[in-house]
């Protein structure tokens, strides 16, 4: 549920950019002056949830950040995977530098799932690195 409250403001904020943007470039106002220096890039709309196992497709993500482009300098991510293994080679090829983070969660659970989401994130996470997709490194 906060994720989804998170994702609803963030579009609420990329709309409101929005509508700034085309007021500007119609000369109705002043474009911003201030961009922020970085913001929290979670692509999931219209339902989506990566809970739920979705994998974003590669169009998905580039899409998104084309959205967002020229209201930040910098994305971070919350994952590696589901999807997001490819936001930060997008994200610079967009323009943006990149804090990728590696989502950490319980390892304890019978199956083992939980240890095998872990060593995924964090293999993802230093193949990125190792690509030169990163800028910043996040653990957590």
């Amino acid at each position: 549920m906060v994720g989804c409250m998170k994702l609803k403001r963030m579009n609420k904020i990329i709309q409101w950019l929005g509508l700034l943007s085309i007021l500007a470039s119609n000369g109705i106002m002043a474009a911003p002056q201030y961009v922020p220096f970085g913001v929290n890039f979670s692509p999931y709309e219209n339902g989506q949830n990566p809970n739920t196992g979705i994998v974003l497709k590669t169009n998905e993500v580039a899409s998104r950040l084309k959205e967002i482009r020229g209201y930040s300098k910098w994305i971070r991510t919350y994952s590696v995977t589901h999807g997001l293994e490819s936001a930060g080679a997008l994200a610079h090829t967009a323009g943006f530098k990149t804090a990728l983070e590696a989502w950490l969660g319980p390892e304890d659970d019978a199956a083992g799932a939980g240890l095998a989401a872990n060593q995924l994130e964090i293999s993802n996470l230093i193949a990125a690195a190792n690509r030169g997709e990163a800028d910043l490194l996040v653990v957590g």
